[in-house]
């Protein structure tokens, strides 16, 4: 069990598909993924955004999320952040005009 250490001490990139992102892992970044493979772990989280989830990540990518996020999710996600991790936030062409999303 991790103790709240560093961010990402596990070398994961983890992908969230928890918003119903516009693009996702298996179809959009199967390319890509095969080549991060060869130097670390990647990951899906379908879940709801908790501190300990994202603790487990060196690196949060969000491929264009078009739900919003909860207040304890974005509390999650900044408390990652001030503790070194990093979150790569992706979103189309308009912006949040045009994607349901509150980032």
């Amino acid at each position: 069990e991790r103790n709240g250490a560093e961010p990402g001490e596990g070398d994961l990139v983890l992908f969230d598909v928890s918003k119903k992102e516009a693009a996702v892992p298996q179809t959009n970044f199967k390319k890509m993924i095969r080549k991060l493979r060869t130097e670390v772990q990647c990951g899906i989280n379908k879940e709801p955004l908790t501190a300990e989830r994202l603790r487990e990540a060196k690196l949060v990518v969000f491929a264009g999320p078009r739900e919003p996020f909860s207040g304890e999710e974005f509390e999650a996600m900044k408390e990652y952040i001030d503790a070194g991790g990093s979150i790569l936030i992706m979103i189309g062409q308009g912006g949040e005009a045009r994607y349901p999303t509150n980032v």
